[in-house]
């Protein structure tokens, strides 16, 4: 089932208007201290704020997983449901190092001629950002690829915790893939519908000649 990608809004009764943006955000917390090159890439036009949350809450290891509740010593049953071996869950494990995650972003790299593989995931998001193309469409797509898989991720990581769901890669891979389309059909209206069909290697190459 598609969905449409609509405007959101964050409200925040500290801001003139009454809505939420990163420019009052960054004004009211303190003078400027430099903005992170790595944070830069994180918010990016076209992207629904939940995916850019999700990563942001992601490199500052604010996410509710086990070994990040252990520091609280909060302690839990855990295991990493992206192995077949009974792995601990540990925050870079489940979103770069497990078995099944591994070879989703190597079906998502492989139509750009680079391989993550190995890096902690600060490290594989670095690796699409860094991926710069002379074609603006692919520029902008190389920077919410990232986001968008860490979503996923994240997804089926809380659908196993809490409903005992278990993916495959290929229906991890199909649902990361019809974001994507959904994304660029929303941010370029003009594209033809035949440039975003099912296949991502013939989305990239079709688009690389825009």
């Amino acid at each position: 089932v598609g969905w449409k990608v609509q405007r959101m809004e964050l409200s925040w009764l500290a801001a003139p208007l009454g809505r939420f943006t990163i420019n009052y955000a960054i004004k009211f917390v303190g003078p400027d201290a430099g903005i992170s090159w790595v944070f830069q890439h994180v918010w990016v036009d076209g992207l629904p704020v939940k995916f850019s949350c999700l990563i942001w809450r992601l490199l500052q290891s604010k996410l509710p997983v086990s070994d990040v509740l252990a520091k609280f010593n909060v302690h839990s049953p855990s295991r990493c449901y992206y192995c077949i071996e009974h792995t601990s869950e540990m925050l870079q494990h489940i979103f770069s190092f497990g078995s099944t995650l591994v070879a989703v972003w190597e079906f998502f790299e492989l139509p750009f001629a680079f391989s993550s593989l190995g890096k902690l995931v600060r490290e594989r998001c670095m690796c699409w950002w860094l991926n710069t193309s002379p074609n603006w469409i692919l520029r902008w797509l190389t920077r919410v690829v990232p986001a968008v898989i860490l979503w996923h991720l994240w997804c089926a990581r809380c659908g196993y915790v809490y409903e005992g769901q278990v993916l495959t890669v290929q229906t991890l891979s199909h649902r990361i893939l019809a974001d994507l389309r959904e994304l660029l059909a929303s941010k370029f209206p003009f594209l033809q519908r035949q440039c975003l069909g099912p296949c991502w290697q013939m989305i990239v190459y079709k688009l690389s000649q825009f």
